[in-house]
């Protein structure tokens, strides 16, 4: 049996999440605290995120996890960049059998990119191979050939960045196997694999940050970190009502919406504003315009962020997760912003949808293939094939 240990340390929450697979995946320990020291995906206090992530891992084992090994940890902010690869190898003698190492080697390859001196190859993934020029090989190995050709999706970042979360989970007691692009992780938590064939885009609206992944043809195509989320939401209610940030964030939960033409005129809410002893009435309407202008600036950043690509054309669904999008109605908003397509609000029953995201990650690689021999400098230097078997929730 297959078992795993993931780490999403987001700008709300800090989640340790362990799963187990034998059939299929089945979350054995889940613990979440709030987060300390991170914002917009940056580690601004090593010392406070150790602190709450060395809590969570202490709550795992109380759970009954016991050791809980190397894990696998997600990473998200404005410092990561996204690359497509290409890699050749030719097989020799020509026409035998295509093995694991070929595979990797032609991964390896892959990723001969030059890069600045302040950033670093994070993780790199497979996404089509073709064997002598025939495209559509998932997975080469067995298949006979001369020359086998990869495409592969390479994430990169600030080294600075990099080496702070190895330490914030060295020092909360842990070891870290791979670090793997929130964005990815959080499509792979909440799609099937039919809807990766068929072209998704899923958009986690997180506090500080929302990621955002596509894909289509049964693999990653795409994958940002845009640097606003559903914090700059309460902190808009908190600057324009005058209201603390701890209230603003209670107003939002308990009274926001997206969509102010969902909201009844005579609605109100009652403000704390600062400095004054009683509450007051203000119009909900109100504080669902402040709400709508600023998830719609995120949801058209992200549209903004695939359209770049030239990549919107793949996309059928569009898939909400995340704090942000659990304000009611955000899913009618984001049918303005893509008018064309499906819309779709999920959230897992257990954890986040990064936490079992990276957990189906490190799972199906266990299954899929041994890990060749990870690089020193980057912790990368592994081969997956991950999308065959996802989408058996």
């Amino acid at each position: 049996m297959n078992r795993a240990f993931v780490i999403d340390l987001g700008g709300s929450q800090v989640t340790g999440l362990v799963a187990t697979s034998e059939d299929r995946l089945r979350v054995e320990a889940l613990a979440s605290l709030p987060s300390e020291g991170v914002w917009r995906g940056n580690i601004t206090s090593p010392d406070a995120a150790s602190a709450v992530l060395r809590r969570v891992m202490a709550d795992l084992q109380v759970k009954g996890s016991g050791t809980l090994g190397p894990a696998v940890v997600s990473i998200s902010g404005a410092h990561l960049e996204v690359l497509n690869g290409q890699g050749m190898k030719l097989i020799v003698p020509r026409a035998r059998h295509i093995t694991n190492q070929d595979v990797m080697e032609v991964v390896n390859h892959s990723r001969a990119i030059l890069l600045p001196p302040d950033r670093e190859q994070i993780h790199v993934v497979p996404r089509a191979f073709r064997i002598d020029g025939e495209p559509g090989f998932m997975r080469p190995t067995g298949h006979p050939g001369s020359k086998i050709e990869a495409e592969t999706f390479i994430v990169t970042g600030k080294k600075d960045a990099v080496e702070t979360l190895q330490r914030v989970v060295v020092s909360s007691g842990g070891t870290v196997d791979q670090i793997i692009h929130a964005g990815l992780a959080a499509g792979l938590g909440v799609l099937k694999s039919q809807e990766i064939d068929q072209g998704a885009l899923v958009v986690d609206i997180g506090y500080g940050t929302t990621d955002v992944g596509l894909f289509f043809a049964g693999s990653i195509a795409f994958a940002a970190s845009i640097p606003v989320g559903g914090g700059h939401v309460t902190s808009d209610i908190a600057e324009l009502l005058k209201t603390s940030v701890e209230d603003a964030e209670q107003l939002k939960i308990d009274s926001g919406s997206a969509s102010p033409r969902a909201v009844p005129e005579s609605d109100s809410v009652q403000v704390c504003q600062l400095g004054q002893p009683l509450t007051r009435p203000m119009h909900r309407r109100v504080l669902a315009e402040i709400i709508e202008s600023r998830l719609r600036e995120i949801l058209l950043l992200a549209k903004a962020a695939i359209d770049k690509t030239g990549l919107n054309t793949r996309v059928t669904l569009v898939v909400l997760t995340g704090n942000g999008a659990k304000i009611p109605n955000t899913d009618r908003l984001a049918a303005e912003v893509w008018p064309d397509h499906r819309i779709r609000v999920e959230f897992p029953a257990k954890g986040t949808a990064v936490a079992l995201g990276l957990a189906r990650y490190a799972l199906q690689s266990q299954e899929e293939m041994a890990p060749a021999a990870p690089s020193a400098e980057t912790l990368v230097g592994r081969v997956r094939s991950l999308f065959s078997g996802l989408g058996k929730n």
